[in-house]
């Protein structure tokens, strides 16, 4: 696989109980940078990995948006991990799509589940990089 550049290469989602607060807590104590926020959601900037808060009771705890973990891929490795994953016939909850294709905020984005259900989200920017991004 290629190099990263300056790619992050770690992105985690989880619930939290109040994004109050845990936006005060990711940026005033941990020194993260708040990159977005849409509704119930909030993307950071935690020196250089992309983490995703989501209130927990916004959706289904089984949903696998609110919980997964992934890489941010150059649109190269995107497209040969998705190969990968459909030729071995994995759990795909959301095949590879381009999402926002032509503008800033182009995202390469597919969900899958390993063997034991625990969720997995790749992602490849092919017009920028990940920060602002909700993808």
């Amino acid at each position: 696989m290629g190099a990263l550049a300056d790619i992050p290469a770690f992105h985690l989602a989880f619930t939290v109980r109040d994004l109050d607060a845990a936006e005060a807590f990711y940026v005033t104590v941990l020194g993260a940078r708040a990159v977005a926020r849409d509704g119930d959601w909030l993307v950071l900037d935690f020196y250089g990995h992309k983490l995703t808060a989501t209130r927990a009771d916004t959706a289904p705890e089984d949903d696998l948006a609110l919980r997964h973990f992934g890489l941010m891929l150059t649109v190269e490795d995107f497209a040969v991990i998705s190969d990968r994953l459909v030729a071995a016939g994995a759990d795909i909850v959301l095949p590879a799509e381009l999402r926002d294709a032509g503008t800033p905020r182009a995202c390469w984005v597919m969900f899958v589940r390993d063997p034991t259900g625990n969720g997995l989200e790749f992602n490849a920017f092919p017009e920028s990089t990940w920060q602002g991004h909700l993808c």
